[in-house]
Order: C-alpha cells, then structure tokens, then sequence
C-alpha cells in the first residue's frame, strides 16, 4: 500500500474536502463506490487526466474485498473517461492483477 490509513476523521474531512475541490475544478475525476443493495459506502475510485495519459487507482474497505466492486467500478470508471473528451484517444497499455491497484493509459503517438 502507498498510503497510509487516514488517522482521524479530521484527516477524513480534509483529504474529502480536498478531493471534491479538486473534482469541481476539473483536476480530478474521483467517484464513491456504494452497495447497490444496502447504499453502503464502500470505498472510491479516481484519478487524473494528464496530457497523455490517465492514471487511476481505487480504495475499498476490507469487508468489500474480492466482492467484485472494484471491477465494476473499474469499469464504469474507465467508460465514463473514455468518453471525456480530455482523454482524447487514450488507450488502455498496461493493467496487471499482482501491480499497484492502478492502470494508465496512453495517448497513442
């Protein structure tokens, strides 16, 4: 893990509040992931355009580990990105199960 759990709820806040800043300015394309069957919050996925690439990575509590709610969420994420017209025509060049949970792309050319 890159990241160390947040330590307070004043942390929480903080790096939310940040995050949703970030989101409104356009600096950063960052999601929840909830339950669909209980509204539970169970973590989020995000990440930024940069020029010619994205990059991305998600966080989910532990009880929502290997339930299938990152993939779907990496699904709807990647969608919602490709369809952004800052992603110009990046594509998909690296993605492994064993790497850092996060995927890049690539502006060909």
């Amino acid at each position: 893990m890159s990241w160390q759990p947040h330590r307070s709820i004043n942390e929480s806040v903080t790096f939310v509040s940040k995050t949703m800043a970030d989101n409104a300015a356009g600096l950063v394309v960052a999601r929840l992931i909830f339950s669909r069957a209980s509204g539970e919050l169970l973590g989020s996925i995000g990440g930024a355009i940069q020029s010619h690439r994205v990059q991305f990575g998600y966080c989910l509590a532990r009880d929502a580990w290997g339930l299938g709610y990152a993939t779907e969420a990496a699904r709807s994420y990647v969608t919602e990105i490709m369809a952004d017209p800052r992603s110009g025509e990046s594509r998909p060049i690296a993605m492994s199960k064993t790497s850092h949970p996060s995927t890049y792309w690539k502006r060909p050319g």
